[in-house]
């Protein structure tokens, strides 16, 4: 090996252990990027102090022009999409509107520093959808309800609530939200 060779690897190694410095405070601030060189933090288990465990879960409702109400799931409406992937498409398209206007100004160093982060933001902070969402929703009820018109769709956010301390645990629905998605 070459002295030359000798020196790189040495110097990959520094800049492993001095990257572990900005990592963790990426980490503290922004939350866990990926990839990382670190492992995740494994924190605890899902059960919360009362025994509960809540899986987020969304119900999709429609209404059509001539009054009838239909539901489709997330698996039908992504039908298309790999189901691994179901649950954060709807989470991140479909989700309800923030209550806060915590939104990222375009031209911050934040946003440049971390563009797909920023449109994340964007995207979730909008109250209503945007049209391309909002086009590609309508086409696919079309093709889930041929014979009928929506005018409107709410995306229903609740939770699933196990509690393990009950004999035999029943879940129980705890809403957290809706977005509606209105047709002209």
């Amino acid at each position: 090996m070459t002295p030359k060779q000798k020196f790189r690897i040495k110097l990959l190694f520094a800049a492993v252990i001095l990257w572990q410095l900005p990592q963790s405070i990426i980490i503290a601030r922004f939350g866990e990027p990926y990839p990382a060189l670190v492992m995740p933090g494994f924190a605890g288990t899902m059960v919360d102090r009362d025994g509960n465990i809540r899986f987020g879960n969304v119900k999709c409702k429609v209404l059509f022009k001539d009054g009838r109400v239909g539901w489709v799931s997330a698996y039908d409406l992504l039908s298309q999409a790999p189901s691994s992937h179901h649950g954060s498409i709807m989470a991140h398209m479909f989700s309800p509107p923030p209550v806060t206007n915590d939104e990222w100004q375009p031209d911050s160093l934040k946003a440049r520093l971390f563009p797909g982060r920023a449109l994340s933001q964007i995207r979730h902070a909008q109250k209503e959808l945007d049209s391309q969402t909002k086009e590609w929703l309508k086409r696919r009820l079309r093709v889930l309800f041929p014979s009928q018109q929506p005018y409107l769709v709410s995306f229903v956010w609740y939770n699933d609530v196990f509690n393990v301390n009950q004999r035999s645990p029943a879940a129980k629905e705890e809403p957290t939200g809706v977005r509606e998605v209105r047709f002209e």
